[in-house]
């Protein structure tokens, strides 16, 4: 359940676990959805911060021995593929995120949720070396290595909520190699999964927005980025919800819709100056999110800029 609630400073932290017995691992899981708020300082000077959590029952891993095979490798080829992105090698990092990708791959498990949302996220991030970098196979479309991946993505996510949705809510529930599959609603999978399906949404419209193919899909290339919205404002990924709103106005500029195209560019710089960033003791990290954002900011003022050219 999601509760608009105040912590102090001292009690706040990030999927952070509260347990009553720490043998028997009972307690609740806390998530906060908009840490960029929830991390800044109090203006009322109350000592209190206000934020949105994401409180569930705590239930610890049960995932079987493939799983945590598994677990184990991704962690080396992402955090290799992030070090090699970062420098600039987005070949390498390519070759790390396709290895994590095939290693769960061969387990065409899609009751285990973990397994389905690693895959998922590496598609996502395959498919953005597709279109941002244009990392494919000689003679390949950029536009559709990305987009066939990006449906691969979206497939593993609606098959793996069919079978959440169909899950017995009592008595013995499906096993796969991760352990029984959790029952939940449309509403609890929409929480549960509304940042990987808003990236890979996101993902299609900005490939289709590139490459020049929106044309003929104008209308649900809007509706899929109107949905990645929805999706990123209710979780409080403002980074992320600011990424989409200016890809809205992207599609708007092309559409000749200048009002439009200038409200959403405006609302998108107005999130990415106002996030604040995310307290770390990292250095690296600390500038890493500093250049991200000075990026992102310089993008909406580039977007407003090519508008009123445009506009004359």
């Amino acid at each position: 359940r999601r509760y608009a609630s105040s912590v102090t400073s001292s009690q706040l932290s990030v999927n952070h676990r509260s347990t009553a017995d720490e043998d028997s691992k009972e307690g609740y899981a806390i998530r906060v959805l908009n840490a960029p708020i929830c991390h800044g300082h109090s203006t009322a000077g109350t000592g209190h911060l206000h934020c949105t959590l994401h409180i569930e029952r705590y239930e610890p891993p049960s995932g079987g021995l493939i799983s945590r095979l598994i677990a184990g490798w991704q962690r080396r080829w992402h955090t290799k593929a992030r070090s090699l992105e970062n420098a600039g090698d987005y070949l390498g990092a390519t070759v790390q995120l396709e290895k994590a990708n095939d290693s769960i791959a061969a387990h065409d498990d899609v009751s285990d949720a973990e397994l389905v949302r690693s895959q998922v996220v590496d598609l996502t991030r395959l498919a953005e070396m597709k279109w941002r970098y244009r990392v494919v196979e000689k003679g390949e479309s950029p536009h559709d290595a990305a987009i066939e991946t990006l449906e691969r993505a979206k497939g593993l996510v609606e098959r793996h909520r069919d079978c959440v949705l169909a899950a017995p809510r009592d008595g013995e529930a499906k096993t796969g190699s991760g352990g029984a599959t959790k029952p939940m609603s449309a509403a609890q999978f929409r929480l549960a999964w509304g940042s990987e399906m808003a990236a890979v949404l996101h993902g299609m419209c900005v490939t289709r927005l590139i490459f020049g193919t929106w044309e003929s899909d104008s209308s649900i290339v809007e509706e899929r980025l109107q949905e990645a919205i929805a999706l990123r404002e209710g979780l409080g990924l403002r980074m992320e919800l600011a990424d989409s709103l200016n890809s809205l106005g992207t599609l708007k500029q092309k559409q000749k819709a200048y009002d439009d195209a200038a409200r959403h560019f405006e609302r998108s710089l107005q999130i990415r100056q106002s996030v604040s960033p995310k307290p770390s003791s990292n250095e690296a990290e600390r500038a890493q999110e500093a250049t991200a954002k000075q990026q992102a900011i310089a993008q909406s003022l580039v977007s407003l800029g090519n508008l009123a050219i445009e506009r004359g």
